[in-house]
């Protein structure tokens, strides 16, 4: 079961894509498609090389169109599962309530029929609180797909080194429960990603850690919109999304 999960992305509320349209002036590329999920969610996103069969984890940034429903201010998190989710969700739904659902990749034009999608584990209640939590498996498409080249980023940020969360005891486990193994303030996962954990009164999808070439080239392109401070013994350069404080968004944190 451990040695199938992997972190797949994370997403934030963006609304208007103000984040985004930060992170651009900062030195990471943006990925130029647009991608529309039922609930008038419009989603973009950042690319980086990843330890996966798709050789690649990104980050997303969801803005709801007009008419949308209300806007949910939690953040999210994705775990991809490399083989038959469908497998893994015999296992844990008696642990931990929840549902398999199948989407279409071309869903707009066809979402009757089951054709190649995705595969997703839904838990009926989130088992860590202000994230929504769940699993993704990428089925092949009927068509060989052409893979998609992972950009270079300006500030020579490379990669994903891991995620932080704020958990509580109750959380905790649960995850553990997810990942079926016991963590203590850090679990990795086979494809290299850390999931690092904090001691909470309530929970929070804190940061995502990502890889640079040069922390000094990252702080000369970044300038005062990054914070320097430590994490797990080591500098890095903080990035808060607007309206940090009043969100549930996650930030950045840059190291070397």
């Amino acid at each position: 079961m451990f040695k199938n999960i992997y972190l797949d992305h994370s997403y934030n509320c963006d609304q208007n894509f103000k984040f985004f349209k930060k992170l651009e002036k900062l030195g990471f590329t943006l990925d130029k498609q647009l991608v529309e999920h039922p609930g008038k969610a419009f989603c973009k996103f950042i690319m980086f090389k990843g330890v996966n069969k798709r050789n690649k984890c990104y980050l997303e940034f969801v803005s709801f169109g007009k008419g949308a429903p209300e806007i949910e201010r939690e953040a999210g998190l994705s775990f991809g599962y490399q083989e038959n989710l469908e497998k893994y969700f015999k296992k844990i739904k008696t642990k931990l309530p929840s549902n398999f659902t199948h989407k279409n990749y071309a869903w707009k034009k066809n979402s009757t029929d089951r054709l190649p999608g995705w595969n997703m584990l839904i838990f009926k209640k989130s088992p860590i609180q202000n994230t929504f939590t769940w699993f993704t498996e990428y089925e092949p498409h009927a068509k060989k797909q052409k893979m998609a080249k992972i950009p270079k980023h300006k500030n020579g940020v490379e990669s994903i080194h891991g995620i932080l969360l704020s958990l509580t005891p109750k959380s905790k486990k649960n995850l553990e429960t997810i990942l079926g193994k016991k963590i203590k303030d850090k679990v990795a996962l086979n494809d290299g990603t850390f999931v690092y954990i904090e001691s909470g009164k309530t929970d929070r999808y804190k940061s995502i850690i990502v890889n640079a070439q040069s922390l000094k080239k990252v702080k000369k392109i970044i300038g005062k919109s990054g914070k320097s401070e430590m994490f797990n013994g080591q500098e890095v350069v903080r990035i808060d999304p607007p309206l940090y404080e009043k969100s549930l968004s996650w930030n950045l944190l840059i190291r070397e």
